[in-house]
């Protein structure tokens, strides 16, 4: 947003001093208070919604004051949290908050100020660089909601668009094994100083705040990162970030700035305030609301985020279970996401806890396999998801164990003469469905096995029904030739074997023979034998039959 504040306030205290201050232990959270909204609406209320922009709030504290100087004319929405000289200098007077609205280039300016009730300035508070846990916690703010829409432009509302970014960055951490908090899901006000609270409680290792910038230039453009003026050590964090997302999108770069936001002063965490872009200019305002580039600053902004956790906070799962390591001799496979959104569980089912999620196209590496699940990589632990939507990375529905080649000793080859053929785990119909073959595919035929052929599927094995392959004259199964009579005797070898009106199974089924049946055979042709059946003749598939 455009900033028309001074963000430094006056410091009343030497950050020797303040290097010394115990870290506050943490809140409860608090419900977004209905009055404060109700506060807010009382100024909004009186403007279109397309003239306001509510700026980035401030923080505070007695013994502080804020320079508003350069603008006259502030009005507040009580009297009773602080008060305004005729200078423009604002003086806290008591814990709360307040709306401050100005008019400023044709439009309706609100700033929030959080008077925040702790005396002390916790610039030196910062969480441990380790933590008793084996995966990293982070707090996604979208900025503003409900009835604080922030800034518009082209018919478009901040709070809107940080928040479709902020799901989706949500979703990027997610993958990456890290569990996220989010101050708000849907469109509801949240005062600043609760945002702050609600990520203290959580035990964030990190946060991030995800904003829209403004101006009444409308040819201003570019991406800027925020950090708090007095937190230097934090801006690592943000410059990461900020340059992950130059780098993805090619936007023009307005730096990396420092501020007295409240959610970057309140909070405990390594935080940073991201401004994605300016609303009030129609070519990024355009890109902004385009889902496809939403993603591209959600993947920059989650890479940052990661980057900086596992260079600067150290994992420690103390007391809980040590990471399982496959073994060294394991073969590795790998797979694809097929569905929009797979969640991760917690173990082998849907019972277990959800403890992230996977967007389709994701590769992931399954350690193992159970009761149609698998156990996969996800972040620096273990996760387990459903198998039904996972496909091999070249496609096809089986999952590759590189380990695995097929053999092409004593095989041959066949069509497939259904029009659609299942392909499956083992010798027969009760074996899962790994993938399918049309009419006409060609087939390497490795073993056969009650009626049920094995194949090179990919780069591993499948099982298809042999009623429905036609196998090919030049790898035929030896059938010995009818004797001088003109017949010979052979037994049944499969389970079941259909008896088809003719040398194929794309002929009509017309009976079945079971296992150890006896049959008279009169010719055979391309791998079936001619057979005396009932009143007449059938056909059988050779590959079934012992001579």
């Amino acid at each position: 947003m455009k900033k028309i504040v001074n963000k430094r306030a006056t410091q009343v205290a030497a950050l020797s001093i303040l290097s010394s201050l115990p870290i506050l232990s943490k809140v409860d959270i608090v419900n977004a208070n209905s009055n404060i909204e109700l506060e807010f609406e009382s100024i909004a209320d009186k403007y279109d919604a397309n003239d306001i922009i509510v700026e980035n709030g401030v923080s505070i504290k007695k013994g502080e004051t804020l320079d508003l100087s350069q603008y006259s004319g502030w009005e507040m929405s009580n009297n009773e949290t602080v008060e305004i000289d005729e200078n423009g200098i604002v003086y806290p007077i008591k814990e709360g908050t307040v709306f401050l609205s100005n008019k400023i280039d044709n439009k309706i300016h609100i700033l929030e100020v959080y008077v925040s009730g702790d005396k002390t300035i916790m610039y030196a508070n910062q969480r441990a660089n380790s933590v008793n846990r084996d995966f990293y916690k982070v707090f996604v703010d979208p900025g503003h909601g409900g009835s604080d829409n922030g800034a518009s432009g082209f018919g478009k509302f901040e709070d809107e668009l940080s928040l479709q970014i902020a799901k989706s960055v949500e979703l990027k951490l997610k993958q990456k094994g890290i569990q996220v908090k989010m101050s708000r899901t849907s469109d509801v006000f949240i005062p600043l100083g609760e945002r702050a609270q609600m990520a203290n409680a959580y035990g964030a290792d990190a946060f991030i705040s995800i904003h829209l910038n403004s101006s009444s230039n409308e040819s201003s453009n570019g991406i800027e990162t925020y950090h708090h003026t007095q937190k230097t050590s934090h801006r690592p964090y943000s410059t990461g970030i900020h340059n992950n997302a130059i780098k993805s999108t090619q936007g023009r770069d307005r730096g990396v700035k420092s501020a007295n936001f409240v959610v970057l002063r309140e909070t405990n965490m390594v935080s940073s305030l991201f401004e994605t872009g300016f609303i009030s200019n129609a070519q990024e305002n355009n890109k902004l609301s385009d889902p496809v580039y939403q993603d591209k600053l959600a993947v920059s902004i989650a890479n940052g985020i990661e980057s900086y956790l596992k260079e600067n906070v150290k994992l420690n799962p103390g007391s809980q279970i040590p990471e399982e390591k496959p073994p060294i001799n394991s073969n590795v496979k790998y797979g694809i996401v097929t569905a929009t959104n797979l969640n991760v569980r917690s173990g082998y089912g849907t019972s277990y806890s959800v403890i992230g999620s996977l967007s389709k196209g994701s590769k992931v590496e399954i350690v193992e396999s159970k009761n149609g699940w698998y156990k996969i990589k996800y972040g620096s632990r273990y996760g387990f998801i459903s198998s039904s939507y996972i496909k091999n990375s070249d496609g096809s529905d089986d999952i590759t164990n590189s380990g695995e080649k097929p053999s092409i000793s004593n095989s041959k080859n066949g069509v497939v003469t259904a029009t659609s053929l299942n392909i499956r785990s083992g010798y027969g119909s009760s074996y899962s469905k790994i993938g399918s073959l049309t009419k006409g595919s060609k087939v390497e035929i490795l073993e056969s096995k009650n009626g049920w052929h094995k194949i090179k599927y990919g780069n591993r094995y499948g099982y298809v029904s042999g009623e429905y392959i036609s196998t090919s004259n030049t790898n035929q199964p030896q059938i010995t030739p009818p004797s001088s009579n003109g017949s010979k005797s052979g037994v049944v070898t499969a389970t079941s074997l259909n008896v088809r009106s003719g040398y194929s199974s794309s002929y009509s089924k017309i009976g079945s023979l079971t296992k150890g049946n006896k049959i008279e055979i009169l010719e055979s042709k391309n791998g079936w034998y001619k057979i005396k059946y009932k009143n007449g003749y059938g056909y059988v598939s050779g590959e079934y039959i012992k001579i």
